[in-house]
């Protein structure tokens, strides 16, 4: 199976430098055209012209590789959203370190007629003394469906928590998020290996996941693969259990054959390439805006179209993010393509991500 949101990302971007690299072009021709001495001046228009384009080029080659690699940097939303908007954006942090692991459960009101969240609450501290339970309480805020979310410092007081909710309260449902195992893609690995004979190599070649297979509640899951600039190779994702993500992730390296592959956390998070939303695809009407908007300049056409200067960005996510806050002091900077791996909501999006995975500790 093959990651085709990834290679759309990868596609726009091409696109899009491909119209940057059209704009430097027409620039050396109206240069030239505007000339009153073509002879003497073409030699050095189409010198600093190629200097602009090579520059263009070195600009984008982290982000290529970035989106090849598809490595992904995850800070806080509340990190990012202080920064001034003429800050420039953080740098990547070291992909291998775990995010920071919250406990919460989910509490929904299965009665008809709903209270709402402030209501909810009042409603549960009457009758719930975490006190008495020796449990701790975080954080408790309010999320869709007139629903509470309550996180705890662990999982164990999380359980607590949640059995003394469902044994108080008949009219309501309190549970602990399932959280899904995190990825890990594995690079430059043989084209021609199939996805069961991988995993049974991975397990026979190294001795510590071996060991931790040999534990049921331990797993390696086959996702999909993704075409590598190296000839004759490709890029693999695997699901894993914590314990086996922990030596991937420490070691980063495992034996496939006759090579030692480079492994590294992987994150991502789906695009549509309509509306530029997350979490969607343009094929999904109830989720997608159905209005075309430009990677570019956020206007409504696609990137291709677009008249506005190459310098000239932003990013129609986080024009919309500002446009719902009630804190104008929380705005974010929108001086970027919405396809910028540091764009504010895609950090969100990949910390939100990051949040629902249970790397384990």
């Amino acid at each position: 199976m093959e990651n085709v949101n990834s290679d759309e990302n990868l596609n726009a971007m091409l696109e899009s430098l491909k119209i940057q690299f059209e704009d430097k072009v027409k620039l050396m021709t109206n240069s030239l055209n505007q000339s009153g001495n073509i002879k003497r001046d073409i030699k050095e228009v189409i010198i600093q012209g190629l200097s602009d384009v090579k520059q263009l080029f070195d600009q984008q080659k982290k982000v290529f590789y970035n989106a090849i690699k598809t490595q992904s940097n995850v800070k806080s939303y509340a990190t990012v959203t202080s920064q001034s908007a003429h800050q420039h954006l953080p740098h990547h942090n070291n992909a291998h370190n775990k995010a920071k692991q919250k406990n919460v459960i989910v509490i929904k009101q299965m009665a008809e007629q709903k209270l709402n969240p402030e209501q909810l609450k009042k409603k549960i501290k009457q009758r719930i003394n975490p006190i008495s339970m020796k449990i701790g309480i975080q954080d408790v805020r309010p999320i869709s469906g007139d629903g509470l979310l309550i996180e705890c410092p662990n999982q164990k007081e999380c359980e607590t928590l949640k059995d003394h909710i469902n044994k108080e309260f008949k009219t309501l449902s309190a549970s602990v998020p399932i959280k899904k195992f995190p990825r890990v893609i594995i690079t430059d690995i043989e084209e021609d290996i199939e996805s069961d004979s991988l995993i049974r190599t991975i397990e026979e070649q190294n001795p510590k996941i071996n060991e931790i297979l040999r534990n049921k509640n331990n797993s390696i899951t086959y996702k999909f693969f993704i075409k590598s600039r190296t000839a004759n190779r490709k890029h693999v994702v695997l699901e894993v259990s914590p314990a086996i993500y922990e030596v991937l992730v420490n070691e980063q390296k495992v034996n496939i054959g006759w090579l030692r592959c480079n492994v590294r956390k992987f994150v991502s998070v789906t695009r549509c390439f309509k509306c530029l939303g997350f979490n969607h695809t343009a094929k999904n009407e109830e989720r997608c805006l159905k209005r075309q908007f430009c990677s570019l300049c956020s206007g409504e056409h696609k990137h291709n179209e677009c008249q506005s200067q190459a310098n000239h960005k932003t990013c129609i996510n986080c024009v919309k993010f500002n446009e719902r806050l009630r804190n104008p002091r929380l705005k974010v900077n929108t001086n970027h393509g919405a396809l910028d791996p540091n764009c504010p909501c895609l950090q969100y999006q990949l910390n939100l991500i990051e949040s629902k995975t249970d790397y384990g500790g």
